[in-house]
């Protein structure tokens, strides 16, 4: 754990730099290029790495899934279930590992710096890639949230989140509708298959539903899974996709997942109106870029520690060649303020520190 000491802030914007600079560094000396930073070496040695300090992921178990954008803001913290010290908001590359207790380890690339820690399951949503049936009535949609709980021998353990089912469509418990999926039926992307995938045979008909408490079931002869309440006075039209001996099996599409069941046949009445198609939504991650007011480019990747609570450890780098901010305050410790053109912001509890060894060879940045 690596020691705090104090320090007298100004703020994020408030920079306070202890550079040595070799030679004249005005624009005005000869050669006009910008000679290397002199960095004083009397800065404290950090606490190495302790064994598990960072999950491996060569991990035999779990699931990895890979992206190349955000659908929507992350929150890393050091340890699972722990504190966040940075949020990141746009994503060049993002990797997640889905380990067998339930933890969500990530790894990206924030543009220009790659940090690696835990996120939260329940604020970090994952998506189908293929129809997969939850409680055996259920098909989220291409974009619906689904929540990570855990892998196990049968595959990836997965829910529904809370808020996809509209309030006419209510559980026998109050149970989430979990189920299990490959790891290669999972992605980070959003809109991976289109609505009639998820319905998955041909249709025979249209009807319109009616009634009240009317009993969804995954077979015609077993328990019913849900109950739906649909409006009287604007029955919704759902497809017919099978027919038995006085019950149906219909199709109906929603927002978020497709309702996919056996019913009485009481309840359903002939129409020629067509069923509703949702249209595929997605969130968008835009957040402003940013920019450090005193920067350094260096020549080798440096690496970044992250430090909530007294809890410290290095967490990702800074890409070569990208202009950084730094901070070193008046007890030798570096703090990093900024990455130009990278997404993240670190919250007001937490340090990004670097180690000012690594900065031996970095150059001024105007």
């Amino acid at each position: 754990m690596l020691a705090r000491h104090p320090t007298v802030r100004t703020g994020r914007l408030g920079v306070r730099l202890r550079l040595v600079m070799a030679g004249c560094f005005v624009a005005a000396c000869a050669g006009g290029g910008r000679p290397p930073v002199e960095i004083a070496l009397d800065a404290p040695e950090p606490t190495p790495l302790r064994p598990g300090d960072a999950r491996s992921a060569e991990a035999s178990d779990g699931c990895e899934l890979q992206a190349t954008e955000l659908t929507r803001r992350v929150q890393l913290a050091l340890a699972p279930g722990g504190k966040p010290f940075v949020e990141v908001s746009r994503a060049r590359t993002i990797t997640v590992r889905l380990e067998s207790d339930g933890v969500m380890a990530v790894t990206l690339d924030a543009g220009g710096i790659t940090l690696s820690g835990f996120a939260d399951p329940d604020e970090t949503p994952l998506y189908p890639a293929a129809p997969l049936v939850l409680a055996g009535t259920v098909v989220p949609l291409g974009w619906a949230d689904l929540r990570f709980a855990g892998a196990g021998p049968e595959g990836i353990e997965i829910s529904l989140a809370p808020d996809a089912l509209p309030a006419f469509v209510t559980g026998l418990d109050e149970a989430p509708l979990k189920g299990t999926a490959r790891c290669e039926a999972l992605t980070l992307s959003p809109g991976a298959f289109p609505v009639a995938a998820a319905i998955g045979r041909p249709v025979l008909g249209v009807k319109l539903l009616e009634g009240e408490a009317v009993l969804l079931g995954p077979s015609p002869q077993g328990d019913a899974g849900l109950t739906l309440w649909p409006d009287p006075d604007d029955r919704p039209s759902v497809h017919v996709l099978e027919r038995g001996i006085g019950k149906t099996r219909i199709a109906w599409v929603l927002d978020e997942a497709v309702l996919v069941g056996w019913v009485d046949d009481e309840h359903l009445v002939a129409t020629e109106a067509r069923p509703r198609v949702p249209v595929p939504h997605r969130t968008s991650s835009v957040a402003p870029t940013v920019r450090a007011p005193t920067r350094l480019s260096c020549p080798k990747p440096v690496p970044v520690m992250a430090e909530v609570d007294g809890a410290a450890r290095f967490i990702g780098h800074v890409d070569a060649g990208r202009v950084l901010g730094i901070e070193i305050d008046d007890s030798g410790e570096g703090f990093l303020l900024g990455v130009d053109g990278a997404s993240f912001h670190p919250y007001s509890y937490s340090e990004m520190r670097i180690v000012v060894r690594d900065l031996v060879g970095c150059v001024a940045r105007d």
